[in-house]
């Protein structure tokens, strides 16, 4: 049993953010959570392998993710986990002593602004394949 991600309401939401931060359109991440979107390849590359497929197999479902409190900080920070190595090193790299960090959880509050649930929670959600 395995799932993929169809969707993932997270990745517009980063590279928003990091294009915003960076002042042009970062580079595709290395480490794509929707390179198994597409169920053909997929679905071949497993049968080419011996698999068989189980009831409900392409079955999808819809999930919702709170990152907490949307007036918390850390809240914002947990959506910027995926590229906190890069804004680390550019922190690190900053010759002017620039709070890079601070800057992107400023960023993509704007950003997530509209994906605060009726509980003032930051939600994001996706899509989900088995």
């Amino acid at each position: 049993v395995g799932t993929v991600w169809q969707e993932f309401e997270i990745l517009p939401v980063l590279k928003q953010t990091m294009t915003t931060l960076l002042g042009h359109e970062p580079p595709p991440n290395p480490v794509n959570p929707l390179s198994l979107a597409d169920p053909v390849p997929l679905d071949a590359a497993l049968e080419g392998a011996g698999f068989e497929f189980a009831k409900g197999h392409r079955e999808t479902f819809d999930i919702n993710l709170s990152f907490g409190p949307s007036t918390e900080d850390s809240s914002f920070k947990a959506i910027l986990i995926p590229v906190l190595a890069k804004l680390s090193e550019m922190q690190n790299e900053s010759a002017d002593g620039d709070d890079v960090i601070g800057k992107a959880v400023a960023i993509v509050k704007q950003v997530a602004a509209k994906r605060i649930d009726n509980e003032g929670n930051v939600s994001l959600s996706g899509v989900y394949r088995n």
